[in-house]
């Protein structure tokens, strides 16, 4: 048996990822929790981010350029995790590419692709990390990689069969993405036990880029912290991903021939809604907003003019109410006493303020989980790092029942068994 262990917290998203891993010795005494920042950055060498972007392009068929290095490219690939559950409501996104034309590879192979960079340089922040030790020697390794609450079990099966093509450890484990950034915030001691008492209920809203997934948990015990899941987890495809395609729907109708105009001219217009609107604008902003797309048409009633559309205030709030009302159908499902707001979309002034307007009323606290972007990832590798028998989530409600029949059972067992040798498993397969 290896001294350490290594746990790693990947948090697979739509638009982006992230990687958390730490050290945890036979007494149990974890070391901190290193969240990888330092990703690839083609512009901004010494820049540092919680996540990379979930891209990938490809060169004659072979896996080329991954994360920011992809990310500008006109044959780089997103989107492509949230084809690996092939919802039948969603749209195929129009300013982002599943995949080039003529590029032969399934949502699932894209994935595995883009899990083997990720895999590679976790590997490769480690080992500079412990000064390039031969720590495959020293330590033994386990994965907890996260998925949406509402994927379906055929969805969680591609994940698993793309992390064992990506090469990533056997022990390798599902866990819902709402559940991990619960542990991430239910860690943060302080902040629980002001606003937290005993049977106290709360919903944790993981607000991401492809998908907002809701969990509901009651304080079971303050000391140690210990939670029990009280309703069936839900969510919907209404992530930060639909704002952009609610914001680039409206553009379309108001500048003629727009589907015409330069792709990478339409790619940096959405660019400038990312960081100068998307992540800024709140329900009271008063001021308007200005995008430029080079090679639009002037039309000075709906306000474009010399390659700049005019954004006003009430303009931007249609766009994200359309969003907004999709997410707080959901919460409305699941309110209770308190909502921590996660992941990327969560971190949305917008968002926070819409929902704090709307609940504040009914004595509902609306709370910001501290670095609620790398939540996710850090409460991945904190579930890793948990004894069973000391885990903070100690119950959940089952989501399916499986049955067998009668004759297939028998003849289950009259065939040849092969033990497989990838054994990753989904959360609840081990616990109670």
């Amino acid at each position: 048996m290896k001294e350490h262990e290594i746990v790693v917290g990947i948090d697979f998203g739509t638009t982006y990822s992230g990687v958390s891993w730490a050290i945890r010795s036979q007494d149990d005494y974890p070391n901190p929790i290193r969240v990888i920042t330092n990703w690839p950055h083609p512009g901004r060498p010494n820049a540092t981010n919680d996540k990379v972007p979930s891209v990938i392009s490809y060169k004659n068929g072979i896996p080329s350029q991954w994360g920011y290095m992809a990310e500008r490219l006109d044959d780089s690939c997103h989107w492509f995790k949230l084809r690996l559950d092939k919802p039948k409501n969603i749209e195929e996104p129009k300013h982002f590419k599943i995949r080039p034309r003529g590029l032969k590879k399934t949502a699932q192979d894209m994935a595995a692709d883009y899990l083997r960079m990720i895999w590679e340089y976790t590997k490769s922040d480690i080992s500079e990390q412990l000064g390039n030790i031969e720590w495959g020697r020293t330590h033994a390794l386990k994965v907890i990689l996260t998925v949406p609450a509402v994927w379906s079990a055929t969805a969680k099966s591609r994940t698993l069969e793309a992390a064992r093509i990506a090469g990533l450890p056997a022990n390798i484990v599902l866990v819902p993405e709402p559940e991990a950034a619960a542990l991430a915030i239910l860690r943060d001691k302080d902040r629980m036990e002001e606003t937290q008492k005993l049977d106290d209920v709360f919903v944790i809203c993981d607000a991401g880029g492809g998908t907002v997934d809701l969990i509901t948990y009651k304080v079971k015990r303050l000391n140690p912290l210990q939670v029990g899941e009280t309703a069936e987890g839900d969510g919907d495809f209404c992530g930060s991903v639909y704002l952009d395609e609610e914001f680039e729907r409206h553009i379309a109708e108001i500048v003629q021939n727009y589907e015409k105009i330069q792709e990478s001219q339409r790619r940096k217009m959405l660019e400038d809604f990312e960081y100068s609107i998307k992540r800024n604008f709140t329900l009271n902003s008063a001021q308007s907003y200005v995008v430029d797309l080079k090679g639009a048409a002037d039309n000075l009633v709906k306000g474009v003019e010399g390659g700049s559309i005019l954004l006003k205030p009430d303009t931007i709030c249609a766009i994200f109410n359309k969003i907004y009302e999709r997410i707080a159908r959901l919460v409305d499902k699941q309110m209770e006493q308190s909502i921590f707001l996660v992941g990327g979309f969560g971190d949305n002034y917008f968002l926070f303020d819409r929902l704090v307007e709307c609940y504040s009323d009914s004595g509902i606290i609306i709370l910001q989980a501290d670095n609620g972007w790398s939540s996710v990832c850090r409460g991945a590798t904190m579930w890793g790092l948990e004894n069973k028998t000391g885990r903070t989530v100690t119950s959940r409600i089952a989501r399916v029942s499986y049955g067998v029949s009668e004759d297939n059972f028998k003849m289950h067992w009259l065939q040849k068994k092969v033990t497989p040798t990838f054994q990753g498993h989904f959360s609840h397969a081990d616990e109670p």
